[in-house]
């Protein structure tokens, strides 16, 4: 019986009929998770229009929402200098990782979509659920990971590759 129960677990969790209806466009973008995994998370998460101009997070305050751009540009202005970051990108996950204040004002550069998790209801899910931690910190590093790739050279290490060059 219970190997009954474990193995209908297994096959419920990894069934994509188990997907919320609202979301089911956006599993792509999240298709590291198991479906069960990202219904959970989904589950938590509150689906918002954002309009240009709406400030997602502000360097030196607290962080008290993770958000994960569905659509739309965001601007990023950290220290001297500010990027853009288009979507398929999670906001505020460094401050949510760390427990730490924001270290970049991050706003919208143009009306988009967003996912809004409140980051005290993640904490708490994820002490009651090591499943659900595991599955939030892969989607979180990988994240991470692809915007360490993408990041550019300094300006200088650049400038002096192209002096060698020449």
């Amino acid at each position: 019986m219970a190997n009954l129960i474990g193995l209908s677990n297994l096959l419920i969790r990894r069934s994509r009929w188990i997907l919320p209806r609202r979301d089911i466009d956006i599993y792509p973008s999240f298709s590291a998770l198991p479906p069960g995994d990202f219904r959970k998370l989904m589950l938590l998460a509150q689906r918002e229009k954002l309009i240009k101009g709406k400030v997602l997070t502000t360097a030196g305050a607290a962080v008290p929402d993770l958000y994960y751009v569905i659509s739309g540009l965001v601007e990023v202005q950290k220290q001297d200098g500010s990027f853009f970051m288009h979507s398929g990108n999670f906001v505020g996950e460094v401050a949510f990782l760390t427990n730490n204040k924001a270290s970049a004002t991050v706003m919208m550069a143009e009306d988009g979509e967003l996912l809004c998790w409140d980051v005290n209801e993640l904490r708490a899910r994820a002490e009651r659920d090591v499943r659900f931690r595991l599955a939030l910190d892969a989607m979180i590093s990988l994240d991470l990971a692809r915007k360490v790739a993408q990041a550019g050279a300094p300006k200088e290490a650049a400038e002096d590759s192209l002096e060698a060059v020449v």
